[in-house]
């Protein structure tokens, strides 16, 4: 892979990571203790009644499973973005062959070639 390859596929991850945080905002607040995030709970304004309960609860579940996918697709990216840095970017985890440009283009924080993504 060219330098200039590893700099596309550096900003690509940027632009990717800099959605997903912009995603999590949206579903989850900053935790200051850690440093991540938390889904945000329901927000019970006024009176409170029972369809309201459910309704809020409802969001706080559908909110911790979004929040859950965007933290674990935020952990690819980084990671991703640590291979670029350290240059194993583009190489398959499992059989240490390079992945193919076409998958890294659909899937750039992809850590698998085609062969071993299942």
């Amino acid at each position: 892979m060219t330098p200039q390859d590893l700099q596309k596929f550096d900003h690509l991850l940027s632009e990717e990571e800099a959605l997903v945080r912009k995603d999590l905002e949206e579903v989850a607040v900053k935790d200051p203790a850690s440093g991540g995030f938390q889904p945000k709970p329901a927000d019970y304004e006024g009176d409170v009644r029972e369809d309201d309960i459910a309704r809020e609860a409802t969001t706080t579940e559908t909110n911790t499973a979004i929040e859950q996918e965007l933290k674990h697709h935020l952990e690819a990216i980084l990671e991703a973005k640590e291979k670029v840095k350290n240059g194993t970017y583009g190489v398959c985890e499992k059989c240490g062959e390079d992945i193919s440009m076409e998958r890294l283009t659909e899937l750039p924080m992809s850590p698998f070639c085609i062969k071993h993504a299942e």
